[in-house]
């Protein structure tokens, strides 16, 4: 897997084949560095780009990433799409505009939202096609946060706010697995709309 200036190829053996054409100004992808074999009888393999989203907001930013899985068979036309899961997001919102403010905020005027989602093999499972796992771990700063409130109007925060909080709802673990043409989730992973681009 080669990634070029505008485009990305797939090089096996003495063929090259064009996975997909990208324009560096609005943002190139990573190569994830993993190649999953699918087993001693299924000569596929599973390979990933990432792609990250970047955003600014009033007192901070934003950079959200999600790779993408394709499934290539040596010998195909191409490879196609099997999964897209989300991968990170660091957000920091808001900011102290006053003194008032600050001292309500007790100096912790941004709000922060961290999400990490990490893919692996199931252990398991012994049988080809690979079965995935996605664990993903999410926090709020200070305190429980929600970017669906308005936090100017909230009350001030309190000494007991200023922790580092894991989002229950957003920190799950869902197995993964193929359906023949891609992966399906035992159940649907929530939303969790705090850690992505809006």
């Amino acid at each position: 897997l080669v990634r070029n200036a505008a485009d990305v190829q797939i090089i096996h053996g003495d063929t090259t084949t064009e996975l997909l054409t990208f324009d560096e100004g609005t943002g190139a992808p990573e190569v994830w560095p993993v190649i999953v074999r699918n087993g001693r009888d299924d000569t596929s393999v599973l390979f990933g780009l990432k792609w990250t989203g970047h955003d600014m907001f009033s007192g901070g930013g934003a950079a959200v990433g999600r790779v993408t899985l394709y499934r290539f068979e040596p010998g195909a036309p191409g490879a196609t799409e099997a999964l897209t899961f989300p991968s990170n997001s660091d957000i920091s919102i808001r900011a102290c505009f006053d003194e008032d403010d600050t001292r309500a905020r007790r100096d912790a005027c941004a709000d922060q939202y961290t999400f990490i989602g990490q893919l692996s093999l199931d252990t398991e499972n012994a049988a080809s096609p690979a079965r995935l796992v996605l664990q993903t771990f999410a926090t709020t700063y200070p305190g429980p946060r929600s970017r669906m409130s308005d936090s100017t109007q909230d009350a001030p925060l309190q000494a007991s706010d200023l922790v580092v909080t894991p989002d229950e709802e957003c920190s799950y673990r869902r197995t993964l697995t193929f359906n023949g043409a891609s992966y399906d989730y035992d159940t649907p992973p929530p939303a969790c709309e705090d850690y992505q681009l809006q």
